[in-house]
């Protein structure tokens, strides 16, 4: 699994990126979507950068150990 995180890092980074976009669009959009589909879009957002942190953080953990 850290494989996994630590390939699609800067993948996650952008889609946690498009998902901050979206909430911020949606927001000032008629009519207004219910507070609970922002909520979780941005969760989303925030769940997706997180783990994109955390795999550039494995990623140059690894890279360190090739050494």
């Amino acid at each position: 699994m850290r494989k996994w995180i630590a390939r699609f890092s800067f993948t996650l980074l952008i889609v946690g990126g498009l998902l901050f976009y979206q909430a911020y669009e949606l927001q000032g959009s008629e009519p207004r979507p219910p507070a609970w589909q922002l909520i979780v879009i941005v969760a989303s957002g925030a769940l997706a950068v997180a783990m994109g942190a955390r795999g550039i953080r494995m990623r140059h953990e690894q890279m360190r150990d090739d050494r």
